[in-house]
């Protein structure tokens, strides 16, 4: 059994409150888990206005598809929410 951790740090250009960032990231991260089955939680930056940090778990027998799996959400994520920048992700494989 493996588990995958996908952190990513992303820009929110425009928003001017935490209320507007959590507009943004509530249905997202609801769309996410609902989608695609995995668990997902806001990891870091919850005071500020434009950044972000969203990390992704997944479980799974095959750590390649894992892999495959994560880096596809993060493309999910650049497609659908073009108001988001990620500047930086980490992948973790246990």
């Amino acid at each position: 059994m493996h588990f995958g951790l996908l952190t990513l740090q992303f820009k929110l250009f425009g928003c001017n409150s935490l209320k507007e960032k959590r507009s943004i990231l509530r249905p997202m991260e609801h769309r996410l888990s609902k989608q695609f089955n995995i668990s997902i939680a806001e990891t870091g930056y919850q005071d500020s206005h434009e950044d972000a940090q969203i990390t992704l778990g997944l479980v799974n027998n095959n750590s390649a598809f894992i892999q495959s799996e994560l880096a596809m959400l993060e493309k999910w994520i650049e497609k659908y929410y073009p108001e988001i920048t990620i500047y930086d992700q980490k992948l973790e494989i246990i």
